[in-house]
């Protein structure tokens, strides 16, 4: 593309004819929130280790590594045992179907009272999982008849 011809271009006019910049202070060349009168100096391995030590990158890499260990630390826990416990009460009441073996009311009810105990988890070797289970009936089961 052809550019402009010199006597085409826009007329800039020039500085006010006399003037003249006044004798104003330099601004400071310190940094903001840095105190320039506590400088010290480093040696190289000091410089490395601070640039080391504050690098951000580097910081999150070893937050990933410590993630990635409580995750190991995790799936082996996996093999730990449960252990779990369970009561409770029943009262169950049936219609007879048969006038031989009906209470009054034409209706037996039987209740109980029982607890479970259970050990599971996963098995390191082989795969797969194992499960205890402990039943105790606190009392017997007894049939109430309804008056």
């Amino acid at each position: 593309m052809p550019s402009q011809a010199p006597d085409q271009l826009l007329n800039v006019p020039d500085i006010a004819p006399g003037y003249k910049a006044g004798n104003t202070p330099l601004p400071q060349l310190g940094r903001v929130g840095v105190d320039m009168s506590d400088e010290r100096p480093l040696s190289l391995r000091e410089t490395i280790e601070l640039a080391l030590a504050n690098n951000k990158d580097i910081e999150v890499s070893r937050q990933n590594v410590k993630m990635a260990e409580f995750d190991l630390t995790g799936s082996r826990g996996a093999y730990d045992p449960k252990f779990s416990s369970l009561s409770y009460y029943e009262r169950t009441t049936t219609p007879s179907s048969s006038f031989l073996s009906s209470g009054p009311n034409g209706a037996t009810t039987q209740s109980d009272i029982t607890g479970t105990t259970r050990v599971e988890g996963l098995s390191p070797k082989f795969g797969g999982n194992y499960r205890f289970d402990f039943l105790r009936f606190d009392r017997p089961p007894t049939i109430i008849s309804q008056h």
